[in-house]
């Protein structure tokens, strides 16, 4: 479903009035808007191949990795989602931590988001083992049939 240039930008324009102090400079102020489209997608897919007519609540997990921010989210669903079967669905959304393991000493650890490095070796060579998800947990709806 195509969505109105104009609707982009007024949620483009929301998103950064309120989120713009925790943002950093280089940060797309788009990304939950893709992020949702994407998703609402999804859970659409889901809804209907488990016979939801209406889709009442989500439940996601999203790493912090992703860079998600979860009330910037809420808002891009709720635009992108009017006039689907999602929407004014209820979405709970939970983080998932890093998570790494060293790929020179093999040590697994819980890096930050602005530094990879091994507290054992200090080498920056992680593989992530958690953190870069984002899932969707659960849809709870109506199938129609009361």
């Amino acid at each position: 479903m195509p969505y109105a240039p104009f609707v982009i930008q007024v949620l483009a324009h929301r998103m950064c009035a309120s989120n713009a102090e925790r943002r950093t400079p280089n940060a797309p102020l788009m990304h939950e808007i893709a992020v949702a489209t994407a998703l609402l997608t999804s859970i659409e897919a889901l809804a209907r191949a488990n016979g939801l007519v209406r889709v009442s609540s989500i439940a996601l997990a999203i790493g912090v990795k992703r860079l998600v921010e979860a009330e910037s989210l809420r808002l891009a669903f709720e635009i992108a989602g009017d006039g689907t079967i999602a929407a004014g669905a209820r979405i709970d959304i939970s983080e998932i931590p890093l998570a790494a393991r060293c790929r020179a000493c093999g040590k697994e650890y819980a890096p930050q988001l602005r530094d990879f490095r091994c507290p054992a070796c200090q080498r920056a060579e992680p593989d992530i083992l958690a953190g870069d998800d984002l899932l969707i947990t659960s849809i709870t709806g109506d199938d129609g049939k009361e």
